[in-house]
């Protein structure tokens, strides 16, 4: 790109322009904004002009190096603490959500696996910081300390809600956050959050609200399976280790 032809760069400006025209088109169609055609041509041209010269100087590639790697797999928290992961699934018609939390240890082994069945939820933003909370809740319930909390909420994970009703949620969370039980709470993607997605899902069609652990579901065996195979785990040995110590939820 940092090499544009005459005919590339000709291309590239006609979409350009016909990109600013569409997007004031519907600024005055829709929120009745007055536009200038060549108000909107010159800052169209002006937008362009800066994007060339940028490719010119090879910044775009610059830029792009220095992003960090986004995690694809889920990747165990740092020696002597816990992770917990959670997710929530919400159904708009029936104002029902489902929610997921896998609490697992440095090694990778699960510890706590629960699933939630939430009732008269808003929106999606609404049932992901209801589930984070109620994580949160829960490890201070169970006692634990220095645990890393992963949402795949974007919003709820920067403190930035979307709503009044999520930003009370949000304040909840900044309260448990802040109880010095060393517990943060960070973003992941969803590739990174799959145990959580998919308990979130089951949780939203059975209407199951329970601890699971360590009853055993096929489905949750063969996602934990990718996951461990991160760590240099298998599932054999989490069911052996599960069931020395007994683990009573």
């Amino acid at each position: 790109m940092c090499h544009l032809s005459f005919w590339v760069k000709l291309i590239l400006g006609k979409l350009w322009d016909f990109d600013s025209i569409w997007k004031s088109r519907n600024a005055w169609v829709f929120q009745q904004k007055w536009w200038d055609p060549k108000s909107t041509l010159d800052k169209a041209l002006d937008n362009f002009s800066e994007f060339l010269e940028v490719c010119s100087r090879g910044l775009l590639s610059q830029v792009s190096s220095s992003l960090a790697p986004v995690p694809v797999r889920w990747s165990k928290p740092h020696q002597g603490k816990f992770k917990l992961n959670v997710d929530a699934a919400f159904c708009e018609s029936l104002k029902v959500a489902g929610g997921g939390l896998v609490l697992r240890d440095d090694v990778g082994r699960p510890i706590k696996v629960v699933s939630l069945f939430l009732e008269f939820i808003s929106d999606v933003e609404v049932a992901e910081a209801m589930v984070v909370r109620e994580g949160l809740y829960l490890l201070s319930l169970w006692g634990y300390q220095d645990v890393e909390v992963e949402s795949d909420c974007l919003n709820v994970s920067n403190f930035s809600p979307s709503n009044c009703r999520s930003a009370i949620l949000v304040e909840d969370i900044r309260c448990l956050l802040g109880s010095n039980l060393g517990f943060s709470l960070g973003w992941a993607p969803r590739s990174c959050n799959r145990i959580a997605h998919l308990l979130s899902k089951w949780a939203l069609s059975t209407k199951c609200n329970d601890f699971l652990w360590p009853v055993w579901l096929v489905w949750l065996l063969s996602a934990l399976e990718a996951d461990l195979s991160v760590v240099g785990a298998s599932v054999g040995e989490i069911i052996v280790w599960t069931e020395s110590i007994h683990l009573i939820c």
